[in-house]
């Protein structure tokens, strides 16, 4: 019986799969409960009849490791996410995006040594053809990045989203980032030391809409981020009994808006920071509704 070498499969691309991990990294973050969903994925719209692209912002850290990936636009905006996620797990999948060109960033922390990969990914018509291929480039690689800040540590919470690593080129020079995206590098460097991570921290909020007025509280979506720091409870407050506080979790607030999650019907409280307007996600938009519909809606 005759042995037949089998041609060695190429290594994936990073730009098309984002980094390339060997097994025994993988594993450790598979042990550590570490998930991260880095794939660019080609989707058809029905209704709309056109192709679209889908990315998962995700990801978490516990103290010795951490990876994250999140999307932006092209010019280095943030992407209005479709949907949030929201699980019992953490350090998984936070939100879902769609966009017909997206930017891919990706990185993986070891202690404080790192690792950085930025694609870009568009879609490209194909003659004679109805369905497009995703073309990816890659825009950035670092590695054996340094970072001399714990973030993970509680001591340094208020740094994340300020730092980035350092990375440098075999000669020992620094490298630079592509100057539009340092503040998304800086926001995924956050999420990759984010301990038991439930939230995003590029993607944002689609825009809110007052459709009784026809006009938008929010127009800019690139300028609504969650932002989750000291709670504000007085919205609560003044909208439910105070035998209900206990109920309720705070997760944060999209711009005015202030995100409350029940605690047993897992559904929110989207209240007005003015404590006046209420409001329920539909659709892909933040819809104001009146007091009665939102209390109805997160009690039932």
């Amino acid at each position: 019986m005759t042995n037949v070498l089998k041609k060695p499969k190429p290594p994936r691309a990073a730009s098309s799969h984002g980094l390339v991990l060997p097994l025994g990294t993988l594993k450790a973050l598979q042990k550590r409960g570490i998930y991260c969903a880095p794939g660019v994925s080609l989707e058809h719209q029905h209704l709309a009849r056109r192709y679209v692209l889908r990315g998962v912002e995700s990801g978490g850290a516990v103290s010795d490791m951490g990876r994250a990936c999140a999307f932006v636009a092209e010019n280095g905006s943030p992407l209005p996410w479709l949907q949030s996620i929201h699980s019992i797990a953490v350090n998984g999948r936070h939100a879902i995006l769609l966009a017909e060109s997206m930017v891919r960033i990706e990185m993986l922390r070891s202690e404080r040594t790192w690792e950085l990969a930025i694609t870009f990914h568009t879609l490209s018509r194909v003659p004679e053809r109805a369905r497009p291929q995703i073309v990816s480039r890659s825009l950035f690689r670092g590695r054996d990045g340094v970072l001399s800040v714990d973030l993970w540590k509680e001591e340094h919470r208020a740094l994340r989203g300020r730092l980035a690593p350092i990375f440098y080129s075999r000669a020992g020079e620094a490298l630079t980032y592509p100057p539009s995206f340092e503040d998304a590098i800086r926001k995924t460097t956050a999420a990759a030391c984010c301990i038991g991570c439930k939230h995003t921290h590029v993607g944002v909020p689609p825009t809110v809409v007052n459709h009784e007025q026809g006009t938008t509280s929010m127009t800019d979506p690139n300028q609504v981020a969650v932002t989750v720091g000291e709670p504000n409870w007085a919205p609560l407050e003044c909208a439910v009994p105070a035998k209900e506080l206990e109920n309720f979790m705070y997760m944060g607030c999209a711009g005015e808006i202030e995100l409350y999650k029940h605690r047993f019907t897992r559904r929110y409280l989207n209240i007005g920071r003015n404590s006046e307007r209420f409001y329920r996600y539909l659709n892909g938009d933040y819809v104001e509704i009146s007091r009665a519909a939102a209390l109805e809606h997160v009690r039932s």
